[in-house]
């Protein structure tokens, strides 16, 4: 578990959300702007994170939720740096969902 600022699509800010993450392989602009350990809030029901999913030489699937917006400095350096690694064959990413009730 880590926790971050999580921008949302729209650019609002929630402080101190808990992400899940797969420790197979974390870019080091994540955790440059994460830190280890629980958040203290979550993000509104009706928003679920953006997910990096990605698959290893071997085949095993791996979970990154990150808090960074699309198309942001960070956004750009976070997919340059899975794309960039060796020991990912394959990846795709899971926009932010809106859940409407």
């Amino acid at each position: 578990m880590w926790r971050a600022t999580y921008v949302t699509d729209t650019g609002k800010l929630y402080p101190y959300i808990s992400l899940e993450v797969s420790d197979f392989f974390l870019p080091i602009i994540f955790t440059a702007n994460a830190i280890r350990g629980a958040g203290f809030c979550t993000l509104p029901r009706n928003i679920q994170p953006r997910q990096a999913i990605l698959w290893d030489t071997e085949g095993g699937e791996h979970k990154i939720e990150y808090p960074f917006r699309p198309a942001s400095a960070e956004w750009i350096e976070f997919w340059r740096e899975i794309r960039t690694n060796p020991l990912i064959i394959s990846s795709k990413g899971i926009g932010e969902i809106r859940v409407i009730k």
